[in-house]
């Protein structure tokens, strides 16, 4: 999926993907993502490291990923373009979730607004509850 904002002659472009926690795919949706420009890739399932903390790079993009919890394997990840225009602050105050990622997006022309990285799923650890139900 693929979203555009055009406010101003400012435009923000943002992809999503589900990696499935495989790294050919992780790499193929950023290399095609730098070709394209993308300004932020939301990743589902991101390839984790087997320490719970680091991820795939990409030279053209800042890996950001959900503050760690208890040994458990975050499953969202963003990558921001490093040449964006735009600026952005991770907000875990908000919500400290392995399945939820918050950044506060600004930057010219733009509104101020939260770009959230959802996955939506259930068995977080020993929590039966679905992400939704949990955190929000």
């Amino acid at each position: 999926m693929s979203i555009q904002r055009d406010i101003l002659n400012s435009k923000i472009e943002i992809i999503q993907h589900n990696t499935a926690r495989l790294l050919p795919v992780m790499y193929t949706c950023l290399e095609l993502a730098y070709k394209a420009k993308i300004d932020f890739v939301l990743i589902q399932e991101p390839w984790i490291a087997e320490d719970n903390i680091g991820t795939v790079s990409h030279p053209a993009y800042t890996a950001i990923l959900p503050q760690r919890k208890e040994n458990i394997r975050p499953r969202v990840a963003i990558f921001a373009y490093k040449d964006t225009k735009f600026s952005y602050t991770a907000r875990p105050d908000i919500i400290a979730d392995p399945d939820i990622l918050i950044l506060q997006i600004s930057g010219p022309g733009l509104e101020p607004f939260q770009l959230i990285n959802l996955y939506n799923k259930e068995n977080l650890g020993n929590i039966n509850e679905w992400t939704i139900q949990r955190s929000l």
